[in-house]
């Protein structure tokens, strides 16, 4: 009886190690895989940043200290101005090298005085900021702290853990199930099954599940997002960190398809739910632009910055209208190098 166990288990291993060997040299480097590089599930925030990593992401070079932050030293020096960069994707450098970021550039503007830190992690929204932020200021011990938010709290999609609803109100994964999953994520056999199951839906795609999908709520509501932006203030000037929030604009051209009217192909609904959250995203920047000017708080409104020429100022030349180049990552940490000088 234990042998014939022995062997099953034998066999088992031996052809899940043989179809993993062959899905490494067939699987696609597909987006959500590309993606997984870079993050982890996490009980308490969704989702984060992996630790001590060293890889590259979309032809960029990502390295990652023991915090899981994009910052080159372990240790945060004591007699300089930390200042932590807080946001998303864009905020992380999504397309551009670790000395690209706009973190790495503001510390080139503002010089040896300071210590500039890159806490962005992509995919994250303003929700996700409120839960981690207190742990953020403990590790780093931050004097200034900037955010930059807005692209995730308007999305209908949660990569990680999607199920239509509102951030606050999905439930976070559990431990083991967050082991569980970062380990299959780590095969070509998971990726391989994901590809084929994510063939088989686009095939599927139908009026109906763009409906589903539009009406879905964006991941923090209009009114909960300024909320949430109010919270990482009091946050943290709570903990005596002076605060520049930023307004962040979601450079995706609204053209309003025709097609939108009914979208038939998956091509079709990524356009128009794009739309979608390209509207929303006005009205939120809108709405905290005048928020910000009613309580008098230091800002950086990026929308003119970027968007008045903005002309090599995004990663176009890779279909990707929404995270900045390096120009665009340039302009912002010039943009942010101004009002701290004058702070």
């Amino acid at each position: 009886m234990r042998s014939k166990l022995s062997l099953m288990i034998f066999s088992f291993l031996f052809s899940f190690l043989f179809l993993e060997a062959i899905f490494s040299l067939t699987t696609k480097q597909e987006h959500l895989k590309n993606v997984f590089k870079i993050i982890e599930l996490d009980q308490d925030y969704f989702w984060d940043t992996k630790k001590n990593i060293h890889t590259t992401f979309y032809g960029s070079n990502v390295r990652t200290n023991i915090d899981g932050l994009r910052h080159e030293d372990n240790h945060y020096t004591t007699n300089k101005i930390r200042i932590l960069n807080m946001g998303a994707s864009p905020t992380f450098g999504w397309g551009v090298n670790d000395d690209e970021t706009y973190s790495s550039l503001l510390q080139q503007e503002l010089g040896s005085k300071y210590e500039v830190i890159n806490a962005g992690v992509i995919g994250h929204s303003s929700f996700q900021a409120k839960k981690k932020i207190i742990n953020l200021i403990k590790t780093t011990r931050p004097h200034i702290i900037t955010f930059a938010y807005v692209i995730n709290d308007v999305d209908r999609l949660r990569f990680a853990q999607n199920n239509y609803t509102e951030d606050s109100k999905t439930p976070s994964p559990t431990f083991l199930f967050s082991k569980m999953t970062n380990l299959v994520h780590q095969t070509n056999f998971f990726w391989q099954m994901n590809q084929l199951f994510s063939h088989l839906k686009n095939k599927s795609t139908s009026q109906e599940s763009f409906i589903h999908l539009s009406s879905a709520p964006a991941r923090v509501s209009q009114e909960d997002f300024i909320k949430n932006i109010d919270e990482l203030i009091q946050m943290a000037r709570s903990h005596h960190a002076q605060v520049i929030p930023l307004v962040y604009p979601v450079n995706i051209p609204i053209t309003n398809p025709p097609f939108c009217k009914g979208p038939k192909t998956h091509q079709e609904i990524r356009i128009c739910l794009a739309e979608i959250c390209s509207k929303d995203a006005q009205a939120y920047n809108n709405q905290l632009k005048n928020w910000l000017v009613k309580f008098k708080m230091p800002h950086v409104d990026l929308r003119k910055a970027l968007l008045e020429d903005k002309d090599g100022n995004f990663l176009t030349q890779k279909n990707d209208t929404i995270h900045p180049s390096v120009k665009g990552h340039r302009i912002i940490a010039q943009e942010l190098a101004k009002i701290i000088n004058a702070l």
